[in-house]
């Protein structure tokens, strides 16, 4: 599920570019022995193959869970100012990004890109959409109700919740016009 990330060997040309498989992820070992699966057991292997290959000064990305791996991998670095960690995600990621900025103060700043879930919360927040209309637009339902069926959460975060949830550290939303702007 990584394909998209071997454009980045692109970049190539004027830096080294590592792509590795953590521990039971794609071409690595998939041992059996739970104790091994730890975040900091992760952070550690992250740590290793950065030593291994004497890479200094890094930009670390890290998609889905990878994402929050390079957070706690890089909140355990001693020159690393924990207030310039940030995370980005897009669609429904950028209303996992928004939510785990929110649940975890040590994710400096949030950029979500699309956060549909949010935008469409803040649509029927602001629109008064009963559950009887929503069960007329079924994708605005299954949209709007996603989180909920994902997370385990009861109510949807808006754009306009999380803005006043995540202040004072920053926060790029790109939208294309959902309406939350209006709020």
């Amino acid at each position: 599920a990584h394909f998209y990330l071997q454009t980045l060997g692109a970049l190539a040309d004027e830096r080294p570019v590592i792509f590795y498989d953590q521990l039971g992820c794609g071409n690595s070992d998939r041992p059996d022995d739970l104790s091994l699966w730890t975040v900091q057991r992760f952070v550690e292997e992250l740590d290793g193959v950065r030593q291994a290959l004497n890479l200094g000064r890094v930009h670390i990305f890290g998609q889905s869970w990878g994402t929050m791996l390079a957070v706690d991998y890089l909140l355990t670095r001693s020159e690393v100012n924990p207030r310039q960690v940030g995370a980005m995600g897009f669609s429904l990621g950028g209303q996992v990004v928004l939510r785990a900025a929110i649940e975890d103060d040590r994710i400096g700043a949030a950029a979500a890109d699309g956060p549909s879930v949010a935008a469409v919360s803040d649509h029927v927040a602001s629109q008064g959409l009963s559950l009887r209309k929503l069960i007329f637009a079924p994708w605005l339902w299954l949209i709007y109700n996603s989180q909920a069926l994902l997370t385990g959460a009861t109510q949807p975060l808006g754009v306009v919740q999380a803005i006043g949830k995540l202040a004072p550290r920053p926060l790029l939303i790109i939208s294309t016009g959902s309406g939350f702007e209006q709020h």
